[in-house]
């Protein structure tokens, strides 16, 4: 696809083996798939679909950095390793934060929601789910006779007055347009 940016794709990856950017590549291509079977259409593959999973995914050598760092200072030969360990702790400390960076960087260019957005947009969904649960609560008492009829029309409009203000805080979160 056109919009892909492969610079970016390989600074993101900085420091991931082979084998991690190949399941990156695989996962990417599964999001417009998922979406074709879902009804969405056909789409080609584009940048959000990689910095959506890139962002889920971490490199499977940082257990092995740890490892080797922690080996070298237990065997006490740290002046014999001396550049790997400084290369070690280099890409330690540095990475996850120049990774953050590069990510929500290219995320805000794309439009797409930042972490904070995000945790939003969860919390926001989780109060959703909490006032249709109360809808059917309030449905189940009305069948079963505990709820006269106009109560239950009035606590039904305002859980959906609730669920309604919800989707327009969501819809304005992701950058789409309510009209």
């Amino acid at each position: 696809a056109e919009d892909i940016d492969f610079k970016k794709l390989a600074e993101l990856t900085e420091g991931y083996s082979c084998s991690d950017i190949k399941a990156i590549c695989d996962s990417a291509a599964e999001i417009p798939w998922e979406e074709a079977l879902k009804g969405a259409g056909g789409r080609k593959i584009e940048m959000r679909d990689f910095l959506e999973v890139i962002e889920r995914y971490r490199t499977s050598l940082t257990p092995w950095y740890r490892s080797a760092e922690k080996q070298i200072v237990e065997s006490g030969e740290e002046d014999l390793y001396k550049e790997l360990l400084e290369s070690i702790r280099k890409f330690s400390t540095t990475s996850e934060e120049r990774f953050r960076k590069i990510l929500e960087e290219e995320k805000s260019k794309l439009g797409m929601p930042s972490k904070e957005e995000r945790d939003e947009i969860n919390r926001l969904l989780g109060e959703k789910e909490k006032i249709e649960k109360k809808i059917e609560n309030a449905r189940m008492r009305y069948y079963k006779g505990q709820l006269d009829e106009d109560i239950f029309r009035k606590i039904l409009e305002e859980y959906e007055k609730q669920l309604i203000e919800i989707d327009v805080e969501i819809e304005i979160l992701k950058g789409k347009r309510i009209e």
